[in-house]
């Protein structure tokens, strides 16, 4: 157990194959956010410039082990230590909240009640399990160099021999043209790496086909997931660790063939070697590890929560950073995103994973660190 902890928080911590596809959508035009977004946006401070970057603190009021914004409750599904160590979730076509562990197996509960019951194995004898993905009934687990697809008991590898090290594959996400989006993180804390799939996003078809680099320049980009308002493509990325606070994680807006900086230049702008490469939308602070990213579709939460982006911060090492839930409020004008973010949730151990519940609407996060999931949902009015 032991072992296996020090091997995840290495990794979270811490060209074109094939024939070619249509670019993603990138977010073109005026403004396209709602009025409760711009107010919203209005309201939060502007993000801090100065290391170590830290996100706004926010009002928070106590909610069982964790404190969040007036109006939001959250529900301990688990007991501590009820799943070992969770990495990554999802919600299954039957609404089964589906858990993967860094012990290699995936699991699923019926958390439609209070707490989480009926737990069924999806599936065991994987190596590190850090996304999941469904299309359609079909499951898709990346797993420490290699992507799975997993109809009920068969499993097939579809994509396989990407190097892993101090990081590994990370998070799925389907994209609006179809294809399954990868973030793939470096073999390094900073080097430049040898095989060209490492430290970027890459996509592919679902049966594996057509793997193409779609961006790089990215340390480890843990969480990756779609804007749904526009189709845009995001992904957090954590900074490296031999600098100290003087690097900032981001959060940053995806387009095709563009560098993000790694391994020289980092945040808005920061560190050398910047000239071609595409600055981060937003900095997060410095060594928090953010991870998972979803962006909010649900509709139980107020109007100014819809279409913002959630990242969880698993924590640096010395567990002075991090440890939270972030809330990001994304705006565009004249066809350009600007972000500002405040801490949503307080009072977990490692956050790692995040999803939101198509029926509830409530945000599920995994705490990596204590064992357990914890749904968030509003009870205000």
């Amino acid at each position: 157990m032991r072992r296996a902890w020090l091997v995840v928080a290495l990794i979270i911590g811490a060209c074109s194959f094939g024939p070619g596809h249509a670019a993603p959508p990138d977010p073109v035009g005026t403004d396209t956010s709602p009025g409760a977004l711009l107010a919203a946006f209005d309201r939060l401070a502007p993000p801090s410039d100065r290391a170590p970057y830290l996100t706004a603190s926010g009002p928070l009021v106590a909610a069982g082990d964790l404190s969040l914004p007036t109006g939001f409750a959250a529900d301990k599904l688990l007991p501590d230590d009820g799943v070992a160590h969770p990495t990554a979730i999802a919600i299954a076509p039957d609404g089964r909240l589906v858990v993967a562990s860094e012990n290699g197996f995936v699991t699923s509960y019926d958390v439609s009640g209070s707490t989480a019951r009926d737990e069924r194995r999806v599936g065991d004898g994987f190596k590190l399990p850090l996304g999941l993905l469904y299309v359609g009934e079909v499951l898709y687990v990346s797993d420490n160099g290699t992507v799975w697809r997993v109809r009920g008991s068969e499993r097939t590898a579809i994509v396989q021999g990407i190097p892993t090290f101090e990081h590994s594959t990370d998070a799925l996400a389907l994209g609006p043209d179809g294809l399954i989006y990868l973030g793939v993180g470096a073999t390094c804390n900073a080097c430049s790496e040898k095989d060209p799939r490492n430290a970027t996003i890459v996509r592919f078809a679902t049966d594996g086909s057509g793997l193409q680099v779609v961006a790089r320049g990215l340390r480890n980009p843990y969480g990756v997931a779609f804007n749904t308002g526009d189709g845009s493509l995001w992904a957090t990325d954590n900074g490296r660790d031999d600098l100290g606070a003087d690097v900032p994680d981001e959060l940053n807006l995806i387009q095709m063939g563009k560098h993000y900086g790694f391994p020289d230049c980092y945040g808005i702008g920061r560190g050398s070697n910047c000239d071609g490469t595409t600055a981060a939308t937003l900095e997060l602070d410095a060594n928090s590890s953010s991870d998972g990213l979803v962006f909010y579709t649900g509709s139980s939460f107020p109007q100014e929560y819809r279409q913002n982006a959630f990242v969880a911060q698993w924590g640096s090492f010395r567990r002075t950073r991090g440890k939270k839930v972030v809330r990001i409020v994304l705006v565009k004008r004249a066809g350009q995103y600007e972000a500002r973010s405040v801490d949503f949730a307080t009072g977990f151990d490692a956050p790692l994973a995040l999803a939101v519940g198509p029926a509830d609407g409530a945000l599920y996060v995994a705490d990596h660190g204590r064992g357990t999931i914890y749904r968030i949902r509003w009870t205000g009015s």
